[in-house]
């Protein structure tokens, strides 16, 4: 969520997986803008950048966040 207008209904979970980075478990979770998510994206171009990515430690809880270009 990068600007004051931006609410967590804006944005869609697209992935959720379990990494093993650097001796750790992670979880890395995905969301991306719902207004770059076509309605059927088998048949229209899914719109680049806008990602948040959301980084979990499972060990200590710790979390990161980054964000698509």
């Amino acid at each position: 969520m990068n600007d004051q207008t931006d609410t967590p209904e804006d944005f869609k979970l697209i992935g959720a997986e379990q990494i093993y980075l650097e001796g750790k478990f992670i979880w890395m979770i995905t969301f991306k803008p719902r207004d770059l998510l076509p309605e059927d994206p088998s048949t229209e171009i899914i719109g680049a950048g806008g990602e948040i990515i959301v980084n979990i430690d499972l060990n200590t809880g710790e979390s990161t966040v980054g964000y698509g270009e």
